[in-house]
């Protein structure tokens, strides 16, 4: 299965070079050469209008379930994709980038930060996409538009339907968090609208509401308080 796919603009020397790509590429899933780099000093011969690919995910690195503990690569090929300024660049990736940590980071502030990504479609199964495969998290695909800048639609489906469709920014009020449904989005804005110096608290997710999700288990006389995540009851 090729992992990208190239359009060129017709350039006589292109298949030669498509081949020399489809090689970089196929060594790099081999792991006979990690560096990316190979990859993008080739292309840059080329001229493109657009760029669509279903990158590599990840270096497994022994642990977790579903790729939860490996390392990410696919961030790499979306950053040099958009070092060779296509037209339009789409690809397919896993959609834990949303939280950042293990290396994404950089660049989740990137893709947040980019006006350009027009649209997100997201499916929180991956299995909606990729029938019988384990994404932790799920996965999404974007658009980017190399000429166009402005708020981002973003459409959520599950089982085959979309349930919910907005276009707006990815920063809410400069807030660093992505909101990954768009049905939370009212409810943030009004809770914001009263400016509590302690939200970015009330919504932690290490102390949601003040209490640590790994041993809190408040209790009084009369009542108890468990905290519950998906998967199981958490104390």
């Amino acid at each position: 299965m090729k992992t990208i796919s190239i359009l060129g603009t017709g350039c006589p020397k292109c298949k030669k070079l498509y081949q020399n790509v489809e090689i970089a590429i196929s060594d790099f899933e081999n792991k006979k050469d990690y560096k990316i780099e190979k990859i993008t000093d080739i292309m840059k011969i080329m001229k493109f209008d657009v760029i669509i690919g279903n990158p590599p995910y990840q270096m497994s690195d022994g642990g977790g379930l579903g790729g939860s503990s490996a390392t990410p690569i696919y961030d790499k090929f979306v950053e040099q994709a958009k070092k060779l300024k296509p037209r339009y660049l789409s690809m397919i990736i896993p959609s834990r980038w949303f939280a950042g940590g293990k290396g994404l980071d950089e660049f989740r502030d990137s893709m947040m930060n980019d006006g350009r990504i027009r649209e997100l479609h997201d499916f929180m199964n991956a299995s909606d996409c990729f029938p019988g495969v384990e994404i932790k998290g799920g996965v999404c695909y974007f658009l980017w538009d190399r000429d166009n800048t402005g708020m981002c639609k973003i459409v959520t489906h599950k089982e085959g339907k979309v349930i919910s469709s907005a276009e707006r920014p990815f920063k809410e009020n400069g807030s660093d968090v992505f909101i990954r449904y768009n049905e939370a989005i009212s409810i943030y804005r009004k809770v914001s609208s009263f400016k509590e110096s302690s939200f970015a608290k009330i919504v932690s997710p290490r102390q949601p509401f003040g209490f640590s999700v790994l041993k809190d288990h408040v209790k009084s006389s009369e009542h108890s308080i468990f905290l519950y995540k998906r998967g199981g009851t958490t104390y």
